[in-house]
């Protein structure tokens, strides 16, 4: 497959998760699922971007952390209390901080095995 491919698949697979949790779950708990949702995506996109060896992927995976880490910070903890709101972005950091930190030696390791 090539790269153009993949990336397309990839943003219509994202699309029609996101379209079935719009349409099909309740309001309340639909938020948190999206953003579950779009972290499972983004991590999938990363990973079969290394493996795969297309940039664009990961590059898109790395949005979908962007904007799901967005989305959990402006809209979904709104409404709570603040005891939770800064427990939900501590998660938030350190998930952030995780992905970053298994990117980092996942580009360091692709570079080793190229030079190889």
């Amino acid at each position: 497959a090539t790269a153009p491919g993949v990336i397309g698949l990839a943003e219509a697979s994202t699309l029609l998760v996101m379209s079935y949790l719009s349409f099909c779950t309740p309001l309340a708990a639909e938020g948190y699922r999206w953003s579950l949702c779009c972290m499972i995506c983004a991590l999938t996109c990363i990973v079969l971007g290394f493996r795969m060896r297309i940039g664009g992927l990961r590059l898109y995976g790395l949005m979908l952390v962007i904007a799901c880490v967005a989305k959990l910070a402006l809209l979904d903890i709104a409404n709570l209390d603040s005891l939770a709101r800064v427990g939900a972005f501590i998660a938030g950091g350190i998930i952030c901080f995780a992905i970053s930190a298994l990117y980092n030696f996942a580009v360091k390791r692709f570079a080793a095995d190229v030079g190889e």
